[in-house]
């Protein structure tokens, strides 16, 4: 990083006797011989592994001290996890980083990531943690942010958009928040701050250079006065779990705040206009329908960004009409254990059922409808179920997004732009997806327009797909009925033949997928520019050639490309001639 030549690092070390002592101490060997370059990297890697931040009010918060976020930061927390801003898809918890690359536009001419790799963006840095970053200004690479208010102020303005780059990552996308709410998030961003284990500096060192004395940060006198108002924290005494009714023209989120785990909250019919933030586990919220069957509805008028955001394990949520939020309609995050049921949500923003980087999901008996990404989306998620739902009237019907381990079945996808789409995609914290079954579905008549907004990956699909499968692996798609969608009944690509992404952190080949015994009716009958300009034929199944261990057991499936689809049964090496030949002759026709 610092240009050095580790021969010549390592040279200087040894000339230092105090070093040669040092190193002989904490590694095998003596004298000069213990200081190596490995040797180096270990002692350096040992130190950084030492600093650590996990006592920071926040931290005592998620382990149940309910009392060690003042009620400024909590609503800080809820905005930062919230559809409208977003900060938790690369500042997730508990690291509050990604080892993903993003152009956020800061106006500079650091080439950044792309200073070392040609196929990455122009000004894409690595997302840092925000665990003591109100101690650390100024901000951004370049330093060029005096205050977090400033790093607000730029987020909201949409990044770099504000200086005429478009170039952004899709997940800057600008939100308008009050200065109240801008307040309240940098008061959250002032409870990561944690140097209980900061280590003191040495008065001398073995070189014998000069140490350099710590500054003085006035900043932290300001993070002890912001955190300082807290309690002492500490977990509730227990008690029985309670149920709480909520009726017309109470608050939910009152109620909740009442709440302790284990709690059941139940909403009477009526209207309600709100945004409801769960930090609990164990918690229940569950409608009361009307006589007529009618479900109690959560109302953002087209002014709140979500209906309902969880944090909380063990979370279940159903019998309710979300609807008319700009963002999402239910958002759950980071957590083990969801349960969303018997729900219709309409006209959301982006996603109406939505659990992100979350472990043992159940989604059933829910019907979605309005998003301009994906009626039911489960994104970096494991052990995910979505069954007997219907979505209709989105781009995407059903997403499951570099998800482990997902069932998909029973459910009915119609008039989306594609039905149901298993993906791996780049950037993102999970790299894998894989290990889904998709089976029992149908998957009619979905030709729309895309409608997703510019800039974001969802508006590059093109219209007509019943089922695709985009760099996914080990997936297993059967009795399914796909008929009706006009590019391809099911089809499976590499994200390479996109064109979406120059540089990709994951390995975008599909492999070891297998598609059978489905039943098939005009598709492929009006393929969208996209696929139609690839000059392939088109019809029920559509594979773009890619990936070893795809097999097909499709008799009945007609206008298939390749014509010859390679079976389950064929032996590994047949397979593997068979997938040479059709790539020589992919890549000779172009």
């Amino acid at each position: 990083e610092m240009a050095a030549d580790p021969d010549s690092l390592v040279a200087e070390l040894r000339a230092i006797d105090q070093y040669q002592q040092l190193f002989g101490q904490a590694f095998a060997g003596a004298g000069a011989d213990a200081v190596t370059y490995e040797n180096l990297q270990r002692a350096l890697a040992t130190f950084e592994r030492s600093l650590l931040s996990n006592a920071s009010p926040f931290d005592r918060y998620a382990a149940g001290q309910v009392e060690a976020l003042t009620a400024q930061q909590r609503r800080g927390l809820n905005l930062f996890r919230s559809g409208a801003t977003r900060c938790f898809e690369c500042h997730s918890a508990p690291t509050f980083a990604s080892d993903t690359f993003r152009v956020v536009g800061v106006p500079s001419d650091d080439p950044g990531r792309n200073g070392v790799s040609s196929d990455a963006p122009a000004g894409a840095f690595r997302v840092p943690t925000l665990r003591n970053i109100a101690l650390t200004a100024p901000y951004m690479h370049d330093g060029s942010l005096a205050t977090l208010e400033a790093v607000v102020e730029f987020y909201a303005d949409g990044g770099g958009r504000a200086f005429g780059n478009e170039e952004i990552d899709p997940f800057v996308r600008g939100f308008a928040l009050t200065e109240q709410e801008k307040a309240d998030l940098v008061a959250f961003l002032y409870a990561l701050t944690d140097e209980r284990l900061l280590p003191s500096v040495p008065n001398s060192v073995p070189s014998g250079l000069p140490v350099v004395t710590r500054l003085d940060n006035p900043a932290r006198a300001l993070a002890a006065e912001t955190n300082s108002v807290i309690g002492v924290g500490g977990e509730l005494a227990d008690r029985p779990a309670q149920t709480f009714t909520v009726a017309p023209g109470d608050s939910i989120q009152a109620a909740i705040d009442q709440a302790r785990a284990g709690d059941t909250i139940l909403i009477e019919y009526g209207i309600y206009h709100e945004t409801v933030v769960v930090d609990l586990n164990d918690i229940t919220i569950e409608g009361i329908p009307n006589d007529d069957g009618a479900r109690p509805v959560l109302d953002g008028r087209g002014v709140l960004s979500d209906g309902i955001i969880s944090s909380g394990s063990n979370f279940a949520v159903g019998k309710l009409h979300v609807r008319d939020y700009i963002d999402n309609g239910i958002l759950v995050e980071g957590v083990t254990g969801v349960h969303m049921y018997d729900i219709f949500s309409e006209n959301t923003g982006t996603y109406g059922l939505y659990p992100v980087q979350s472990t043992d999901v159940l989604i059933e008996r829910s019907e979605v409808t309005g998003n301009h990404d994906a009626g039911i989306y489960a994104g970096q998620c494991e052990n995910v179920v979505v069954r007997e739902s219907v979505a209709y009237g989105n781009v995407i019907g059903i997403e499951i997004e570099n998800t482990l381990n997902a069932e998909v079945y029973d459910n009915l996808t119609y008039e989306n732009t594609n039905g149901i789409f298993i993906v791996l995609l780049p950037n993102l914290t999970s790299k894998v997806s894989r290990g889904a079954t998709v089976y029992n579905n149908v998957s009619r008549d979905n030709n729309i327009d895309n409608f997703g907004r510019a800039g974001a990956t969802v508006a590059l699909l093109p219209p007509g797909v019943g089922i695709l499968l985009l760099s996914s692996d080990h997936n297993e798609v059967y009795n399914n009925t796909v008929t009706g969608n006009k590019t391809s009944g099911i089809a499976i690509f590499n994200l390479e033949s996109t064109g979406m992404f120059n540089e990709l952190d994951i390995d975008p080949t599909p492999e070891y997928n297998y598609v059978h015994n489905n039943v098939f009716d005009n598709n492929g009958y009006d393929p969208d520019a996209f696929v139609r300009d690839l000059g392939i034929p088109v019809g029920d199944v559509l594979w773009d050639g890619t990936g070893f261990g795809n097999t097909f057991n499709e008799p009945e499936a007609q206008g298939n490309f390749p014509p010859l689809l390679p079976g389950n049964g064929w032996p590994e090496a047949i397979q593997r001639v068979y997938h040479r030949a059709l790539g020589l002759l992919l890549d000779l026709v172009g």
